[in-house]
């Protein structure tokens, strides 16, 4: 028999995941919220062999998630799901340690086989996807690393709108030195102005695995 506890906001999605694994004979499921306290008793009590993430959580909520059970429960596989077959999401799924990644239209026709995967220990990419992650890490994730900690800072100011003068009182330094910044910065990400560079950043997902909010800035520009 095999354990799965589906853990997710959304409760009419829950309901539907439930729907398309209750019929399966060798399948035993247990809901539940996505809350902190409420998953962590429930991984403690179920003991599942497969954790369903439903989507309503961020890309970094989820991602920390994934990293979080398969750190404190290394033999359980899990398996994500998110609104949109989109190339950072499946690359953070991989580095993240998720053993799979579905969206809401491959669910229904993947998901069985995906629990039953991932309960042996086995991944469910296709190749097309693994090959997509990889492009991803090698075209976007790379530049993003590239950047320091502080640079990062910079750029998420940037985002938010700050100018020059307003990053640099924020971070207690001079506004030259925000200029070396924002000019490393550019140069890393291979922008050629600050708002390409912007533009970038939350076009690209990096931005969203940062706790971003890429609906409130993205008008800016």
């Amino acid at each position: 028999m095999v354990r799965v506890l589906l853990l997710g906001k959304d409760c009419l999605l829950r309901k539907g995941l439930l729907s398309i694994l209750a019929g399966v004979p060798d399948v035993e499921v247990v809901s539940g919220t996505d809350e902190d306290a409420d998953a962590r008793r429930l991984m403690a009590e179920v003991q599942p062999d497969v954790v369903v993430l439903g989507w309503g959580m961020s890309l970094d909520q989820w991602v920390a998630r994934v990293r979080r059970i398969r750190a404190e429960y290394p033999e359980v596989g899990v398996l994500v799901l998110t609104p949109r077959n989109r190339a950072c999401y499946l690359a953070w799924a991989v580095r993240a340690g998720a053993a799979g990644m579905l969206t809401a239209e491959e669910a229904p026709e993947w998901l069985v086989e995906a629990v039953r995967r991932a309960a042996e220990g086995e991944s469910f990419y296709t190749p097309e996807q693994m090959e997509r992650a990889r492009v991803w890490w090698e075209e976007v994730g790379r530049r993003w690393e590239s950047l320091s900690r502080r640079e990062r800072e910079v750029v998420g100011a940037m985002v938010q709108g700050r100018s020059n003068r307003e990053i640099a009182a924020m971070l207690g330094v001079t506004e030259k030195t925000v200029e070396k910044h924002v000019t490393g910065v550019l140069g890393r990400l291979g922008a050629k102005s600050r708002a390409e560079a912007i533009r970038w950043v939350l076009e690209s997902g990096v931005w969203e695995a940062e706790g971003g909010d890429k609906e409130v800035h993205a008008e800016r520009f």
